[in-house]
């Protein structure tokens, strides 16, 4: 994830992924405090920062994985939390609206 000249601080990145079998780990030892953080997921594999949407930032998902993250939040019993599945998704969608159509979208990066 690379954030510019922004990171001077420590910033817990509550990191969710949701395995083969359809059950969520959340990690909430990740820690931003550089520009960048290389996150521990295994390809293919559904995941999503900010797990229960506690954090104060927004999260710029590209186009596949914000369609994969929707089609996880639509199912009966996903694995993802109410919060993550409404708030933290709209929080996100909302803004990552204006940067994607500036050209300026920071990137989450597996």
């Amino acid at each position: 994830m690379a954030l510019g000249d922004l990171v001077h601080r420590h910033i817990p990145l509550g990191l969710l992924t949701v395995g083969k079998d359809g059950k969520s780990t959340a990690d909430k030892s990740i820690i931003l405090s550089d520009k960048e953080v290389e996150l521990p997921v295994e390809a293919g594999a559904l995941w999503k920062l900010n797990a229960g949407t506690t954090g104060v930032f927004r999260v710029a998902y590209d186009a596949k994985h914000l369609d994969a993250l929707g089609a996880e939040a639509s199912k009966k019993h996903s694995a993802l939390s109410p919060e993550d599945r409404c708030v933290g998704a709209l929080s996100n969608a909302r803004g990552a609206a204006p940067a994607c159509l500036s050209g300026n979208q920071p990137r989450a990066r597996r």
